[in-house]
């Protein structure tokens, strides 16, 4: 965010409802922007979907030690969410970025990890002379 950009935040004391109505994002996560969770209306926060998958992974697992939880809970979580942003931006980095409160260079990064898009192809590499050998090439000429 630029040091000069003004974000609107609704009060603390208004009602959880009402704060999570002004950001729709962390209301769709579940957020109510201020660190707490905020259930959709008859439905459960995205932390709460998170913690009741991942108790019934375990009892999936059956004794079975887990291996890379955090990778893959994270991957997991962060592919549908970076489509979500880019599919609410028409596919315009700069505003997924900014929705996800990212640089878009972090973003292409992320989108190019998960496959979501196509490295750029290597620049040609120009070679350069040794600036020693083009001094000694020089004096010599000398």
């Amino acid at each position: 965010m630029r040091p000069n950009t003004v974000v609107k935040m609704p009060p603390r004391s208004a009602p959880a409802a009402e704060r999570a109505a002004a950001t729709p994002l962390a209301a769709a996560a579940g957020d109510d922007g201020h660190g707490g969770s905020v259930p959709r209306s008859g439905g459960e926060t995205v932390a709460q979907c998170i913690l009741r998958t991942l108790d019934q992974y375990f009892r999936d697992l059956d004794g079975a030690r887990p291996h890379q939880l955090h990778v893959m809970v994270m991957r997991a979580v962060e592919e549908p969410l970076l489509r979500f942003a880019l599919d609410r931006s028409a596919g315009n980095q700069s505003a997924a970025a900014a929705l996800l409160g990212i640089n878009r260079n972090t973003l292409r990064k992320k989108l190019i990890e998960h496959g979501l898009a196509e490295a750029p192809p290597p620049r040609a590499v120009v070679k350069r002379a040794n600036s020693r050998a083009r001094k000694s090439a020089a004096q010599r000429r000398r």
